[in-house]
């Protein structure tokens, strides 16, 4: 978790997914790959560390 918890903080997802966004608008902001960005946030979905709906993000 310590590896997740730095990426988060480098690329600031926290502070850019305080309200829903999408992976795409994230991945756009981070210049990262949107669909290695999403499979990054789906499985911070299933560690209880974002929320999703409707494809859409947000940090708990």
């Amino acid at each position: 978790m310590r590896e997740l918890t730095d990426v988060i903080k480098t690329l600031g997802l926290a502070e850019r997914a305080a309200d829903w966004t999408s992976a795409g608008d994230l991945a756009r902001q981070t210049s990262t790959s949107p669909a290695l960005l999403r499979e990054l946030l789906n499985d911070l979905v299933a560690r209880g560390v974002f929320l999703r709906d409707n494809g859409r993000y947000r940090a708990c």
